[in-house]
């Protein structure tokens, strides 16, 4: 199954916590991240697939201020909640 943001059924609500922390709006953090509005909204809305690379994990770090640890531990919950859904669908 495709799925579509009409379809979202966890988002990184870590990634959102934290852009709100910071005060900014998802076009600043795509900016800050190197990448479009478009591919950062799909992150935050768990379409871009289940897993991000490794450059941007890095640049996540830096940008959003996580220590590498605790982003590896957030996003793995994600990865894991996102399987767990989708099992069952």
């Amino acid at each position: 199954m495709n799925y579509t943001r009409d379809s979202i059924v966890i988002r990184r609500d870590y990634l959102i916590k934290r852009q709100r922390e910071l005060g900014i709006t998802n076009f600043d953090a795509a900016e800050l991240l190197d990448i479009s509005l478009r591919q950062y909204t799909r992150i935050i809305d768990g379409v871009r697939g289940s897993r991000m690379s490794a450059p941007l994990m890095k640049r996540i770090c830096e940008k959003f201020g996580f220590s590498p640890g605790v982003l590896l531990d957030l996003e793995s919950d994600f990865q894991e909640q996102l399987m767990n859904i989708k099992k069952t669908k």
